[in-house]
């Protein structure tokens, strides 16, 4: 993946890690710079470097990080990582990939206790099967859910290895609190550089675990003139004094979200609809989805952090998201668990109910952290292929 760090010895970021990461860390921003000076420095509040899946030197094919900072969803010049570098080392690797298949079916044998095909419609609604030793669903939680709900026939009516009933269940989020504010201190001039290098850790653990969530906060250090422009166009500036006003906002604007953790729950759910369909024919998913007072509590205490930071900046304009951020990290619906009644997988990511049937996704989380989500579901999937490594081996 290309992940970049601090060295362990230099800047201890409270993790088990012990060597360095396999690229130095990214140079700080400017903005990052004026925010650790006026943060990180004059308060109790740890300002860290955040590791990230971006290149600082040259790696795999792709170019170092040029700091354009518009790497969002994309990094234009591939130095960020995204899925697609995977597909294309796999397929180097001999896989066959299937554009445009939609899976519909999981087919199982007599026994009901292995996976023996899997069914896909092409886009004029042509049914595909497809068969093998082992099947890996990898298809996020909401679409993972879907389709093993979708799969439910006479053998298993309430779907493929949903013999707990709890296929669907325990679904989570990061959800998170944003604030933007002008600072009264010296001007950051965030837009140089990376989106993200700075993040405040002093809220990942502690004993208040016991009565609400952990979280991390981000200072996003992305270009802020539209903000700034339609924050001086409403109060009235027009000519030099527009410009002027704009090159000011936008040079003290600050952004800040933080992500909270978040409980598992079985009443968080998803099911299929009994009244829409796409145009395939396969029922869209619905969710219901109550945020835990867990996590409320956790986003209280966020705010609070927040008011306290714009004080210590003598923050203006605040401008807070209405009610709570989405990271739009979603997790849950096939639960890992040692027991096969209230979970869905095994530590090894095998399902419960059928030993040649595998999940790859972050629906398999029994919690949401602090972190993006992006790592851990690479490391189980890492698990999972050693796992077919081992047990192809001795097939």
């Amino acid at each position: 993946m290309g992940v970049c760090g601090p060295d362990p010895k230099v800047e201890d970021l409270g993790s088990p890690r012990k060597q360095p990461y396999p690229m130095d860390a990214l140079p700080i921003s400017y903005a990052a710079q004026q925010f650790r000076k006026l943060i990180g420095e004059k308060t109790p509040y740890r300002v860290v470097h955040e590791p990230q899946a971006r290149n600082t030197r040259p790696y795999d094919s792709r170019p170092t990080c040029e700091g354009h900072n518009n790497c969002m969803p994309i990094c234009p010049i591939g130095a960020m990582y995204n899925g697609s570098y995977s597909v294309y080392h796999a397929e180097a690797a001999g896989a066959k990939f299937v554009p445009n298949a939609v899976v519909y079916r999981i087919e199982r044998d007599s026994a009901n206790k292995r996976v023996t095909a899997v069914h896909y419609y092409d886009p004029d609604k042509g049914s595909h099967r497809v068969t093998g030793k082992y099947f890996v669903i990898a298809a996020h939680c909401i679409e993972t859910a879907k389709l093993m709900l979708f799969s439910a026939d006479e053998q298993s009516p309430d779907g493929i290895a949903n013999s707990s009933g709890h296929v669907g269940r325990n679904m989570m989020d990061h959800t998170g609190v944003q604030v933007s504010f002008i600072s009264g201190d010296k001007a950051l001039w965030p837009g140089r550089g990376p989106l993200e290098t700075n993040v405040i850790d002093n809220f990942r653990d502690g004993d208040w675990r016991n009565e609400r969530g952990a979280y991390l906060v981000h200072m996003v250090d992305d270009n802020q003139v539209d903000l700034a422009t339609q924050l001086a166009i409403a109060k009235g500036y027009v000519g030099r004094e527009l410009e002027e006003q704009i090159r000011y906002l936008a040079s003290h604007t600050v952004r800040l979200f933080s992500h909270n953790e978040g409980l598992a729950d079985p009443d968080n759910r998803l099911t299929l609809s009994k009244t829409n369909k796409d145009i395939l024919g396969i029922p869209h998913p619905e969710v219901y989805y109550k945020l835990p007072e867990y996590t409320v509590k956790s986003c209280e205490h966020t705010r609070g952090l927040f008011r306290d930071l714009i004080g210590l900046m003598h923050g203006t304009d605040e401008e807070w998201t209405p009610g709570y951020f989405p990271q739009d990290h979603p997790a849950g619906s096939t639960i890992m668990g040692t027991d096969p009644t209230d979970s869905v997988v095994d530590g090894f990511c095998r399902t419960h109910d059928h030993e040649n049937l595998f999940i790859a996704s972050s629906s398999v989380f029994s919690s949401v952290g602090t972190g993006n989500i992006t790592l851990t579901v690479a490391a189980l999937a890492l698990r999972v292929a050693d796992t077919l490594k081992k047990e192809l081996a001795h097939a």
